[in-house]
């Protein structure tokens, strides 16, 4: 459903989200509903179809807070990520996919 650059895009988001400075511990699993050794995990998993549900909230957990969660480092996300715009696009993408309407 997703090319190889997609996927490698959502590994990159998954396992910056996990092992990068953005999302303090406190709050890190109020944000995404899992731990970062969860999200890490699922990052090094890679996306199998179908995929589960625990990978569906990651994805569109970790898409969501890089690009609008209020940390004001957009310029280091899209250096250890990816341009801003490609996530973007990748998040839409995968809410359409995954997510209900």
């Amino acid at each position: 459903m997703f090319t190889e650059s997609e996927h490698a895009l959502i590994r990159k988001a998954l396992r910056f989200t996990a092992t990068g400075p953005l999302f303090p511990e406190w709050e890190f699993q109020s944000l995404f509903g899992l731990t970062r050794g969860e999200i890490l995990a699922l990052s090094e998993s890679g996306c199998h179809e179908p995929v589960s549900e625990q990978f569906v909230l990651a994805v569109n957990g970790a898409i969501v807070n890089l690009l609008y969660y209020p940390h004001g480092k957009l310029v280091l996300v899209a250096a250890e990520v990816g341009p801003m715009e490609q996530l973007e696009k990748l998040g839409l993408a995968w809410r359409a996919a995954y997510l209900p309407a």
